[in-house]
């Protein structure tokens, strides 16, 4: 029988130039903000990193703060590991729970250390296993305010927000994080049914239009990314079509609209590549539609999305749910 391993030890960590995980998390508390329509987020580690957002504001709150980690990591034949966060200069209490070697048998005798170059937690040999890390990390809180704006005049208009995605860079390293509107409550039921998407480009600059012959062609943003930047792929939602059910068994179609497509250039004749992305758990079978969902006319809303969308793909694919 293969017997328990479970040793402890104190790693020495150093703050290097080598790699910063960096990571946004959403910041619950006090969020320091007049704003009522501003959220705050959590930038780890506590560093002079390039924060951007797609769209909205962002603003660095001045705020610091740290937070205790304990998390777990996999060795799989390897003898180094990075941490999810990066913990503050100091010691780290690293718990061996088990290792085993290519055959099998258990190994005894494993320590580590911290490579301040690479970032990583590096053990005495290579093995198979896991370990249990407890640190202190810390982090910079930043305030949002999403994108604004009014549709409409008279009784008839109404607001509506459009929210971007979280960009930091440093040291050649980037990470993304992109924010979600906050859910409502509504008296009836919603069930979406499409959304109509294009996508866009980050890295430390800010944001860039995607070009359509990627990763070739030409970018329609002037001042663009060089080939090689650090770049981060993202999708930017313009429509929302759903259907809502009443309790009454009626169905109607709605919209939710966020037409502000920045980091869309300044000329008037280009649009972005615009896909409309349909739901599953075949809401459009044919069958389906008939049966409860007849008083919404399909073709219709397939034919203005073709008319306000120029060159939209993906709505062949009404008909399949995909």
């Amino acid at each position: 029988m293969a017997q328990v391993l479970s040793t402890s030890q104190q790693v020495s960590f150093g703050v290097g130039d080598g790699r910063v995980p960096l990571r946004w998390t959403p910041h619950f508390g006090n969020c320091v903000s007049t704003d009522i329509a501003a959220s705050c987020f959590r930038l780890y580690p506590d560093v002079e990193a390039i924060a951007r957002v797609s769209i909205g504001d962002l603003e660095y709150t001045g705020r610091r703060g740290q937070e205790y980690k304990t998390e777990y990591i996999t060795f799989n034949d390897s003898d180094s590991a990075n941490t999810q966060y990066t913990p503050i200069a100091g010691s780290v209490d690293v718990d061996l729970s088990f290792a085993f070697d290519s055959n099998g048998d258990v190994l005894v005798d494993i320590s580590f250390h911290h490579n301040a170059d690479t970032g990583e937690i590096v053990a005495s040999a290579k093995f198979t296993g896991a370990i249990r890390v407890e640190y202190i990390t810390a982090y910079r809180i930043y305030s949002y305010k999403p994108y604004v704006d009014r549709l409409g005049t008279g009784i008839s208009s109404g607001y509506y927000a459009e929210y971007g995605t979280l960009v930091a860079f440093y040291q050649g390293n980037i990470t993304t994080y992109t924010i979600e509107p906050p859910e409502v409550t509504h008296p009836q039921r919603h069930t979406e049914l499409y959304r109509v998407v294009s996508k866009y480009i980050t890295n430390e600059n800010g944001a860039w239009e995607y070009p359509d012959t990627w990763p070739a062609g030409t970018w329609p943003d002037a001042g663009a990314p060089a080939d090689g930047d650090a770049l981060s792929i993202h999708e930017r939602v313009h429509e929302v079509g759903y259907l809502q059910l009443y309790a009454s068994g009626n169905v109607q179609f709605n919209k939710y609209l966020a037409r502000n497509e920045q980091p869309k250039v300044a000329i008037p004749t280009y649009s972005p590549s615009y896909e409309a992305k349909w739901t599953g758990d075949n809401i459009l079978d044919s069958s389906d539609w008939s049966r409860e969902y007849a008083s919404v006319d399909l073709q219709s809303i397939i034919s203005r999305l073709e008319s306000e969308y120029p060159g939209i793909s993906g709505t062949d694919n009404a008909n399949s749910g995909s």
